[in-house]
């Protein structure tokens, strides 16, 4: 049977009829236990969701074990699917420790039809004050499987740092302007220091022009959870200072208004700017995007980063 799928989707099983489960849920409020994969032909159904942990606390120190695993799939003829990793939802001031947080995907059962893994679950900590939490390990692999099935996928870790005005997507959609997708609450202004953390749907920003103090996009440096995010930008920037996408991280522009940067502008390793592709709507053929840029600083284009448009044309 096909893996069950939450954070991360399930694997398709061996047989061409079983795919695997999609993901559901919400990144930035993880709450839903995983799902059962797909069972076995002989050996009842498939593995077992991983359930669900939400906690608060002043302080957490973790030195122990968190876990939400799913069940790996039993072994069959036609082997059972891996139930997919289930929520770890943690809420603290301050967070210390060296402990472990796992949120995996169960192994596909073996079988003349192998089963397909389950995917990952889905991981929040949202640190109020202080952490220093990055000696922690992090799962939310997806479970293998053999043979021609397919593994699981990742699921999603978010990392929400101290300080500044933080992406939470708790509004439920990728609005900038939604007000309940910060935290703490509210549009970021020309004061704040905004961050959008890793693990998050592409930001969308429309109209008007945004405003921020400071942008980085994917976790800040000190973080050791850092990862990719990503903001489409179809407005211009009202006021904006210094800029940094860190490793992977994009912005998109999807505009042809010159966007400015009163700033520095520092793009890491695997980070990119693009636009979006010009559609052939015919003559006169006039470019809809392109990335028009205007940094007062410095402009840091680092080793692995890009700038490109290749294929961006009509």
């Amino acid at each position: 049977g096909g893996g069950a799928g939450y954070g991360g989707a399930g694997g398709k099983a061996t047989n061409a009829g079983s795919n695997g489960g999609p993901t559901y849920g919400n990144v930035g409020n993880p709450t839903n236990v995983g799902s059962s994969g797909a069972g076995a032909d002989n050996a009842g159904p498939g593995g077992a969701g991983g359930g669900a942990i939400i906690l608060k606390a002043g302080t957490l120190t973790l030195n122990g074990r968190i876990e939400v695993n799913g069940s790996d799939g039993p072994v069959a003829t036609d082997g059972g699917g891996g139930g997919s990793g289930g929520s770890v939802n943690l809420s603290v001031t301050n967070l210390s420790g060296s402990g472990t947080i796992q949120a995996t995907g169960g192994i596909g059962g073996n079988g003349t039809d192998d089963g397909g893994g389950g995917g990952g679950g889905r991981v929040l900590i949202d640190v109020a004050t202080s952490d220093s939490g990055c000696g922690l390990t992090l799962s939310v692999a997806g479970g293998t499987a053999s043979g021609t099935a397919v593994e699981g996928a990742e699921g999603t870790i978010t990392y929400l740092r101290p300080g500044g005005k933080r992406w939470s997507g708790a509004g439920g959609d990728t609005n900038w302007y939604s007000p309940d997708n910060w935290s703490p609450s509210g549009v970021p202004g020309s004061g704040d220091a905004v961050t959008i953390a890793a693990g998050f749907p592409q930001v969308y920003a429309s109209s008007p022009s945004i405003a921020f103090n400071t942008l980085t996009l994917g976790g800040a440096a000190a973080s050791c959870y850092s990862a990719a995010a990503s903001l489409k930008l179809s407005t211009t920037i009202a006021s904006g200072g210094n800029t940094t996408l860190e490793k992977g991280s994009a912005l998109i522009f999807d505009t042809t208004s010159l966007v400015r940067i009163t700033g520095n502008f520092t793009l890491k390793q695997g980070a990119s700017i693009t636009h979006t592709t010009n559609g052939d709507a015919g003559s006169p053929w006039i470019a809809t995007s392109l990335i028009n840029l205007d940094v007062s600083g410095t402009l840091d284009l680092q080793a692995g980063a890009t700038a490109y448009a290749t294929g961006k044309g009509f």
